[in-house]
């Protein structure tokens, strides 16, 4: 059936592993599988058995993630590992028996849900070609080959099916990994090549949706766009190991951009900011790792100038919409990303802090992927990220929304910086915010919120579960276990309430996941105000000792701040944001972002047809009130169009005193029949002749006073 000599004289290929285990660990965990012990996401243990592993897992019920990577068949390089570190027979023995359940069991028309998931099969094809490269070696016969081939072939049919295949998504992006590391390994496969040459295509379009032009992740996470990065060297490497380099020339480029943009959204004390979807890993750790290591020279010196180069004093992504404000003792990121729906949390114009040596201001991070658990809809929500909530509710990010969400404007001075964004993700209701930094360690948060109706707002902020908080008149003190302090406080003076929260179950709030399934209490600090419209002015100050910040008023559009002894004006202009300081006048940066345009003026009109709508209903309200007459509604018994001759009832429904009731009947814009008032409010009508009908009805009471109300066009044919 295929030319096995061929794949059997062939050098071996060295296939990239997705796990990141020491040595010691991977002999650990390899005896612990021959036990029946497989190790979960967290490096912990479950006890599975033998046969069904799958099987057994869920009928333990256990988390998603586990279900996901144990039908990828990620054990299998940890016990290649084994095996090529010590010869012992049995790790190779233990995977080969696996992949053969896995195969007997799973690989005709399994409907288990990871069995063929998108992702998990992708990840799957990796770990067979490695575990085929890694048993050809000292195994080989012809018959496990030949096995290995079919089970392979059927893999890399389905990963090429139109659709199964994830457009626009991470998760695609493995399946062209995968489907360019099988269609190599296994290049004896009649359609190897076309197999090829479908993923490189579909690679360099995932590539470019994935991530922006500035290099910026527009999944959302950059935790994800950090494990997209590893990918990429993985990818890179293997091309480069077998002489396909030039298959991928883009992929250095984008990884380079990507690394910077991963750089800039790292605390300074090297773990990565936890947006989104994100856990705070030692970035460092997790990129200089073995993996990188046995990459091609090249690939290394490119991680390691980026990592070794200076961070940005300041830094904009104009097309992922992030801001990064960094000083010497401080850093601030700000971010409005909605570009798909993967990964998105409820987070526009929202931003973290670190200062004094932690994180201070946090998201409230991604607890798991249980998406029915009340943890993860609470840490997702608007309530786990430090924005502005209205009505106690969640933005609307379905689709149609993406792109209603940016940052618009920016100036990045010496002393001082200033960006601002705008989301209008709520219905009918445009936030702006912007943020100023002022020196080392001062933040003014101004939020102004335009609605058409009475609404509540609530300026959210989440608090590192280091921090005790409490409430000092206008002003939320927290203290960090050094005794360092944050304060955070009202400028306006002016919110309904000023409230704390922490641990709370009835309504669930106060709580924050640092780490994967775990969720702990946390303060959530909360500014309330009510109205149809609403400003926010919070002041956020690192060192009470020395605050430069010294007045602050806001009138109509221009923010006065005097801080150190001078001046600085912020101007809201029709077009653009202007910032005056002392008597120097600057204008700042303006991204144009034409969706958010589209979208304010759509909330402008949906302001105005509500406002119509209740202004209408209002003066229809007093107009039956003061005729005396309500409820008026009229129905016929059967629906338009009809044939001629049909006899169809129409009643009018109404409240009153000696109501009493007349009907006209247009055909074709003309009077056509009246019947003069009757105390019935049922006609009977049998139309002779075709034509486009409106059937209008007169309600009379026994003041005189009269209502009418009319039907909309009914069609009677021949």
């Amino acid at each position: 059936m295929y030319n096995l000599q061929d794949i059997m004289n062939r050098e071996k290929i060295n296939v990239f592993s997705f796990q990141n285990l020491s040595d010691e660990q991977t002999i650990e965990f390899s005896d612990n599988i021959i036990k029946g012990y497989y190790l979960t996401r967290q490096k912990t243990l479950i006890q599975l058995g033998e046969g069904d592993i799958w099987g057994n897992a869920k009928q333990l019920s256990v988390d998603r993630s586990v279900l996901f990577w144990l039908h990828s068949l990620s054990f299998l390089p940890i016990l290649c590992t084994a095996y090529e570190m010590t010869g012992i027979d049995k790790y190779m023995d233990k995977a080969m028996e696996l992949m053969d359940i896995w195969n007997e069991l799973y690989i005709q028309d399994s409907k288990e849900e990871f069995s063929w998931h998108d992702h998990s099969t992708a990840i799957r094809l990796i770990n067979i070609s490695k575990l085929f490269e890694c048993w050809k070696v000292k195994n080989w016969n012809g018959k496990n080959c030949n096995k290995f081939l079919e089970m392979v072939d059927i893999h890399l049919r389905k990963l090429v099916e139109e659709s199964f295949y994830m457009v626009n998504h991470n998760h695609g992006l493995d399946q062209d990994i995968a489907v360019f590391v099988g269609a190599t390994v296994f290049d004896i496969l009649e359609e190897s090549n076309k197999y090829k040459q479908i993923a490189l295509e579909r690679l360099d379009k995932q590539i470019n949706y994935l991530f922006a032009n500035d290099g910026s992740y527009k999944e959302h996470s950059p935790h994800y766009s950090l494990l997209i990065c590893t990918r990429l060297f993985d990818l890179l490497n293997f091309a480069y190991s077998t002489n396909q380099q030039d298959k991928v020339s883009n992929v250095k480029t984008i990884l380079e951009k990507a690394l910077k943009f991963i750089r800039d959204v790292t605390y300074k004390d090297g773990l990565l900011s936890n947006l989104g979807d994100s856990e705070n890993v030692d970035v460092k750790k997790y990129i200089f790792n073995k993996r990188l290591r046995d990459c091609q020279v090249d690939i290394i010196n490119m991680v390691e100038e980026v990592f070794n180069g200076k961070r940005k004093t300041n830094a904009i992504y104009k097309d992922g919409n992030y801001a990064i404000l960094n000083t010497e003792e401080s850093q601030l990121i700000f971010s409005s990303s909605f570009h798909t729906r993967v990964h998105k949390h409820h987070d526009d114009l929202s931003f973290i802090l670190y200062g004094h040596n932690q994180p201070l201001l946090i998201d409230c991070g991604k607890y798991n992927y249980n998406y029915n658990d009340k943890e993860r809809q609470y840490v997702i929500s608007a309530m786990g990220h430090n924005t502005v909530m209205v009505d106690d509710m969640n933005t609307d990010i379905k689709r149609l929304n993406i792109g209603k969400s940016g940052i618009i404007n920016y100036y990045f001075g010496k002393e001082k910086s200033f960006v601002s964004g705008i989301q209008c993700l709520y219905e009918g209701i445009i936030h702006n915010r912007s943020i100023i930094s002022i020196k080392e360690k001062e933040f003014i948060i101004l939020d102004e919120i335009k609605g058409y109706k009475n609404h509540k707002f609530e300026q959210l902020f989440n608090f590192h579960p280091t921090i005790e908080c409490q409430i000092n008149q206008n002003m939320i003190v927290g203290r960090l276990e050094d005794n360092s302090e944050i304060y955070v406080t009202d400028l306006l003076r002016d919110s309904k309430n000023i409230i704390l929260h922490k641990g709370e179950n009835e309504q669930f709030r106060g709580w924050c996941s640092l780490e994967y399934n775990k969720i702990e209490p946390t303060y959530q600090g909360t500014f309330v105000k009510e109205g149809t419209n609403a400003r926010f002015a919070t002041h956020i100050c690192l060192d009470k000792e020395n605050i430069f910040v010294n007045s602050f008023e806001w009138i109509d559009d221009r923010i006065k701040i005097s801080y150190d002894n001078k001046y600085m004006t912020i101007i809201d202009g029709k077009s653009n944001k202007y910032i005056q300081i002392d008597d120097q006048l600057i204008q700042a940066n303006k991204l144009n972002k034409l969706k958010i345009q589209e979208a304010i003026d759509e909330n402008i009109q949906y302001v105005y047809k509500k406002k119509y709508t209740e202004e209408r209903n209002r003066r229809e309200l007093l107009e039956k009130k003061v005729m005396g007459i309500d409820e008026i509604n009229m129905h016929s018994d059967k629906v338009s169009p009809q044939k001629i001759g049909e006899e169809i009832a129409w009643e009018c429904d109404a409240n009153g005193e000696g109501l009493q009731y007349a009907w006209y009947i247009y055909r074709n814009g003309q009077i056509y029949e009246k019947i003069s008032y009757k105390k019935t409010n049922k006609l009977k009508w049998k139309p002779n002749i075709s034509g486009k009908y409106i059937i209008k009805v007169f309600v009379k009471n026994d003041k005189g006073n009269k209502i009418i109300k009319k039907s909309g066009i009914y069609i009677i044919q021949e």
